[in-house]
C-alpha cells in the first residue's frame, strides 16, 4: 500500500465512524477493502480481477473513495 492509500483509509475510517458504520465496504479505485471500524482493522482486502461476481455480506455500511 502507498502512503496516498494509507491516508485514504484513515480518512474514511474517520468518515465512517461519524456515520456510525461498524463493518464497512470501503471502494478505493481499483480495491475493496472490508474493514471493522471500531477496530480500524483491515479484514480482507480485494483486488479488481477478484471482485468480478463478488457478494459481500455483514457490512452495514459502503463508502466509495
Amino acid at each position: 500500500m502507498t502512503p496516498e492509500d494509507v491516508q485514504a483509509l484513515e480518512r474514511a475510517f474517520a468518515l465512517l465512524e461519524q456515520k456510525g458504520g461498524r463493518d464497512a465496504l470501503i471502494l478505493r479505485e481499483n480495491t475493496a477493502f472490508i474493514v471493522n471500524v471500531p477496530r480500524r482493522t483491515v479484514v480482507t482486502v480485494i483486488d479488481q480481477d477478484t471482485l468480478r461476481d463478488r457478494v459481500f455480506s455483514k457490512i452495514d455500511t459502503a463508502l466509495l473513495l
